[in-house]
Protein backbone atom coordinates (compact mmCIF):
# COMPACT_ATOMS: atom_id res chain seq x y z
CA UNK A 1 0.00 0.00 0.00
CA UNK A 2 1.38 3.15 -0.76
CA UNK A 3 2.04 6.33 1.11
CA UNK A 4 -0.87 8.06 -0.12
CA UNK A 5 -2.93 5.29 0.17
CA UNK A 6 -2.27 4.40 3.46
CA UNK A 7 -4.82 4.58 6.55
CA UNK A 8 -2.11 5.27 8.90
CA UNK A 9 -1.23 8.98 10.17
CA UNK A 10 2.62 9.39 9.45
CA UNK A 11 3.73 10.32 12.37
CA UNK A 12 0.80 10.47 15.20
CA UNK A 13 2.83 8.44 17.55
CA UNK A 14 5.94 10.29 18.04
CA UNK A 15 3.99 12.63 20.32
CA UNK A 16 1.12 10.94 21.92
CA UNK A 17 0.54 10.04 25.61
CA UNK A 18 0.66 6.29 24.94
CA UNK A 19 -2.25 6.04 26.33
CA UNK A 20 -4.43 3.68 23.83
CA UNK A 21 -6.80 2.68 25.72
CA UNK A 22 -8.01 6.16 25.82
CA UNK A 23 -7.59 6.99 21.87
CA UNK A 24 -9.36 8.08 19.45
CA UNK A 25 -6.77 7.56 16.78
CA UNK A 26 -6.17 3.56 17.18
CA UNK A 27 -7.14 2.92 14.25
CA UNK A 28 -4.84 5.54 12.44
CA UNK A 29 -2.43 4.61 13.98
CA UNK A 30 0.99 2.09 12.64
CA UNK A 31 2.56 1.63 15.96
CA UNK A 32 -0.58 0.40 17.58
CA UNK A 33 -1.75 -1.59 14.34
CA UNK A 34 1.70 -3.15 14.87
CA UNK A 35 1.47 -3.99 18.57
CA UNK A 36 -1.82 -5.44 17.90
CA UNK A 37 -0.26 -8.15 15.46
CA UNK A 38 2.29 -9.21 17.79
CA UNK A 39 0.06 -9.64 19.79
CA UNK A 40 -2.29 -11.51 17.89
CA UNK A 41 0.49 -13.58 16.43
CA UNK A 42 1.65 -14.67 20.05
CA UNK A 43 -1.97 -15.65 20.91
CA UNK A 44 -1.96 -17.74 17.72
CA UNK A 45 1.12 -19.56 19.34
CA UNK A 46 0.54 -19.92 22.35
CA UNK A 47 3.11 -17.36 23.67
CA UNK A 48 2.79 -15.19 26.88
CA UNK A 49 2.89 -11.30 25.35
CA UNK A 50 4.66 -10.35 28.82
CA UNK A 51 7.12 -12.98 28.89
CA UNK A 52 10.44 -11.37 28.97
CA UNK A 53 11.98 -13.68 26.42
CA UNK A 54 9.39 -12.84 24.29
CA UNK A 55 9.10 -9.35 24.99
CA UNK A 56 12.54 -9.05 23.82
CA UNK A 57 12.38 -10.32 20.45
CA UNK A 58 9.24 -7.87 20.22
CA UNK A 59 11.93 -4.88 20.96
CA UNK A 60 14.38 -6.39 18.91
CA UNK A 61 11.69 -6.29 15.96
CA UNK A 62 10.75 -3.31 16.39
CA UNK A 63 14.25 -1.93 16.79
CA UNK A 64 15.60 -3.35 13.45
CA UNK A 65 11.92 -1.62 11.78
CA UNK A 66 13.59 1.99 13.32
CA UNK A 67 16.41 1.23 12.15
CA UNK A 68 15.21 0.43 8.94
CA UNK A 69 13.14 3.66 8.53
CA UNK A 70 15.97 6.00 9.74
CA UNK A 71 17.51 4.63 6.91
CA UNK A 72 14.98 5.96 4.37
CA UNK A 73 14.75 8.50 5.61
CA UNK A 74 18.15 9.35 5.46
CA UNK A 75 18.36 8.06 1.99
CA UNK A 76 15.30 10.38 0.65
CA UNK A 77 17.33 13.36 2.17
CA UNK A 78 20.74 12.78 0.66
CA UNK A 79 22.12 12.10 4.14
CA UNK A 80 25.37 9.85 4.53
CA UNK A 81 24.59 8.04 7.56
CA UNK A 82 28.43 6.83 7.31
CA UNK A 83 29.93 10.01 7.20
CA UNK A 84 27.91 12.08 9.72
CA UNK A 85 30.77 12.18 12.99
CA UNK A 86 29.46 10.75 16.09
CA UNK A 87 27.49 12.70 18.63
CA UNK A 88 29.20 14.71 20.84
CA UNK A 89 29.16 13.94 24.18
CA UNK A 90 26.31 15.52 26.52
CA UNK A 91 25.68 14.92 30.04
CA UNK A 92 22.72 15.60 30.67
CA UNK A 93 21.17 18.71 32.80
CA UNK A 94 20.67 16.77 36.11
CA UNK A 95 19.65 20.11 37.64
CA UNK A 96 17.70 21.76 34.68
CA UNK A 97 15.23 23.43 36.86
CA UNK A 98 12.13 22.15 35.06
CA UNK A 99 13.09 18.73 35.43
CA UNK A 100 13.81 19.21 38.72
CA UNK A 101 10.44 21.07 39.53
CA UNK A 102 8.51 17.99 37.12
CA UNK A 103 10.20 15.22 39.44
CA UNK A 104 9.35 17.07 42.75
CA UNK A 105 6.17 17.05 41.50
CA UNK A 106 5.72 14.10 40.40
CA UNK A 107 7.12 12.30 43.54
CA UNK A 108 4.39 14.49 45.61
CA UNK A 109 1.59 13.20 43.65
CA UNK A 110 3.02 9.97 43.45
CA UNK A 111 2.61 9.76 47.35
CA UNK A 112 -0.64 11.11 47.27
CA UNK A 113 -1.63 8.42 45.66
CA UNK A 114 -0.21 6.18 47.95
CA UNK A 115 -2.25 7.89 50.53
CA UNK A 116 -5.55 6.97 48.62
CA UNK A 117 -4.66 3.43 48.45
CA UNK A 118 -4.16 3.56 52.14
CA UNK A 119 -7.08 5.51 52.85
CA UNK A 120 -9.80 4.16 50.74
CA UNK A 121 -10.52 0.70 52.59
CA UNK A 122 -11.52 2.50 55.34
CA UNK A 123 -14.09 5.11 53.19
CA UNK A 124 -15.43 2.17 51.42
CA UNK A 125 -15.99 0.86 55.07
CA UNK A 126 -17.95 4.23 56.35
CA UNK A 127 -19.46 4.14 53.14
CA UNK A 128 -21.21 1.18 53.28
CA UNK A 129 -22.38 1.25 56.87
CA UNK A 130 -24.14 4.37 55.89
CA UNK A 131 -25.77 2.56 52.78
CA UNK A 132 -28.53 1.75 53.98
CA UNK A 133 -29.09 5.12 55.22
CA UNK A 134 -29.11 6.56 52.00
CA UNK A 135 -31.95 7.78 49.31
CA UNK A 136 -31.78 6.07 45.80
CA UNK A 137 -30.54 9.73 44.83
CA UNK A 138 -27.61 9.63 47.24
CA UNK A 139 -26.49 6.16 46.52
CA UNK A 140 -26.45 7.00 42.86
CA UNK A 141 -24.37 10.14 43.62
CA UNK A 142 -21.95 8.16 45.95
CA UNK A 143 -21.43 5.58 42.72
CA UNK A 144 -20.60 8.83 40.38
CA UNK A 145 -18.15 10.20 42.68
CA UNK A 146 -16.01 6.95 43.27
CA UNK A 147 -16.17 6.12 39.41
CA UNK A 148 -14.83 10.05 39.27
CA UNK A 149 -12.04 9.43 41.91
CA UNK A 150 -11.45 6.14 40.25
CA UNK A 151 -10.81 7.86 36.61
CA UNK A 152 -8.96 10.46 38.81
CA UNK A 153 -6.78 7.82 40.38
CA UNK A 154 -5.78 6.39 36.63
CA UNK A 155 -5.22 9.58 34.59
CA UNK A 156 -2.80 10.81 37.90
CA UNK A 157 -1.30 7.49 37.75
CA UNK A 158 -0.20 7.83 34.23
CA UNK A 159 0.35 11.36 33.75
CA UNK A 160 2.60 12.21 36.98
CA UNK A 161 5.26 9.26 35.34
CA UNK A 162 4.85 10.40 31.68
CA UNK A 163 5.39 14.45 32.62
CA UNK A 164 8.83 13.11 33.64
CA UNK A 165 9.97 11.24 31.21
CA UNK A 166 9.24 13.21 28.81
CA UNK A 167 10.34 16.68 29.83
CA UNK A 168 13.59 15.05 30.21
CA UNK A 169 13.24 13.65 26.20
CA UNK A 170 12.46 17.75 25.59
CA UNK A 171 15.15 19.23 27.25
CA UNK A 172 17.79 16.64 25.94
CA UNK A 173 17.02 17.44 22.12
CA UNK A 174 17.30 21.06 22.63
CA UNK A 175 20.65 21.38 22.69
CA UNK A 176 20.98 18.88 19.65
CA UNK A 177 18.61 21.53 17.64
CA UNK A 178 20.83 24.09 18.84
CA UNK A 179 24.22 22.93 17.99
CA UNK A 180 23.48 20.33 14.56
CA UNK A 181 24.74 22.11 11.68
CA UNK A 182 22.94 19.33 9.50
CA UNK A 183 20.04 21.42 8.17
CA UNK A 184 17.84 18.11 8.13
CA UNK A 185 19.29 16.78 11.87
CA UNK A 186 18.42 20.51 13.31
CA UNK A 187 14.92 20.39 12.23
CA UNK A 188 14.29 16.71 13.10
CA UNK A 189 15.71 17.81 16.62
CA UNK A 190 13.50 21.06 16.95
CA UNK A 191 10.31 18.85 15.82
CA UNK A 192 11.45 16.48 18.76
CA UNK A 193 11.87 19.14 20.80
CA UNK A 194 8.97 21.50 20.57
CA UNK A 195 6.74 18.35 19.88
CA UNK A 196 7.54 16.29 22.93
CA UNK A 197 7.16 19.99 25.10
CA UNK A 198 3.21 20.36 23.78
CA UNK A 199 2.55 16.83 25.12
CA UNK A 200 4.51 17.84 28.37
CA UNK A 201 2.39 20.80 28.84
CA UNK A 202 -1.00 18.70 28.51
CA UNK A 203 0.35 16.44 31.29
CA UNK A 204 -0.33 18.66 34.03
CA UNK A 205 -2.88 20.30 32.38
CA UNK A 206 -5.16 16.75 33.08
CA UNK A 207 -3.96 15.96 36.24
CA UNK A 208 -4.91 19.28 37.16
CA UNK A 209 -8.70 18.21 36.76
CA UNK A 210 -8.10 14.94 38.40
CA UNK A 211 -5.92 16.14 41.56
CA UNK A 212 -9.32 18.99 42.39
CA UNK A 213 -11.50 15.81 41.97
CA UNK A 214 -9.48 13.98 44.55
CA UNK A 215 -9.64 17.04 46.56
CA UNK A 216 -13.65 17.62 46.69
CA UNK A 217 -13.62 13.96 47.16
CA UNK A 218 -12.62 13.93 50.91
CA UNK A 219 -11.35 16.74 52.52
CA UNK A 220 -8.22 15.06 54.26
CA UNK A 221 -6.76 14.89 50.78
CA UNK A 222 -7.43 18.53 50.32
CA UNK A 223 -4.10 19.44 52.16
CA UNK A 224 -1.81 17.66 49.20
CA UNK A 225 -4.28 17.79 46.32
CA UNK A 226 -4.64 21.30 45.57
CA UNK A 227 -1.44 22.59 46.36
CA UNK A 228 -0.62 20.13 43.70
CA UNK A 229 -2.99 21.28 41.55
CA UNK A 230 -1.85 25.02 41.76
CA UNK A 231 1.99 23.61 41.17
CA UNK A 232 0.54 21.67 37.54
CA UNK A 233 -0.49 24.99 36.66
CA UNK A 234 3.04 26.85 37.47
CA UNK A 235 4.08 24.01 35.85
CA UNK A 236 2.20 24.67 32.64
CA UNK A 237 3.66 28.15 32.76
CA UNK A 238 7.40 26.77 33.29
CA UNK A 239 7.07 24.46 30.03
CA UNK A 240 6.12 27.80 27.93
CA UNK A 241 9.08 29.47 29.44
CA UNK A 242 11.36 26.64 28.38
CA UNK A 243 10.05 25.71 25.10
CA UNK A 244 8.76 29.03 23.31
CA UNK A 245 6.95 28.31 20.02
CA UNK A 246 5.91 25.14 21.51
CA UNK A 247 1.86 26.05 21.40
CA UNK A 248 2.25 26.37 17.91
CA UNK A 249 3.86 23.23 16.79
CA UNK A 250 1.62 20.77 14.67
CA UNK A 251 1.76 17.31 15.36
CA UNK A 252 0.32 15.18 13.31
CA UNK A 253 -3.36 13.98 13.30
CA UNK A 254 -3.18 15.54 17.27
CA UNK A 255 -3.55 19.24 16.02
CA UNK A 256 -4.15 19.30 12.54
CA UNK A 257 -7.35 18.34 10.57
CA UNK A 258 -7.96 14.57 10.28
CA UNK A 259 -9.55 13.28 7.10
Amino acid sequence: MSPENSPFIPGIFNYCDRWCERCRFTDRCEVYAREQRQWERHLLRGEDPDDPKVFMEDLHETLEETVQMLEQIAAEEGIDLDSLPPPPERPRDEAAPLRVRTERWSDRVRTLLERVRTDLPGIGADLAGLAAALSDQEAAEGREALERLKDAYEVLDHYQSLALVKTIRALDSRPTAEEESHSVLSEFAWDDSLGTAKLVHECPGKAEAALWCVGEFSPGWQGEALPLAAEAAALRRAVDAAFPGHQEYCRPGLDDPVT
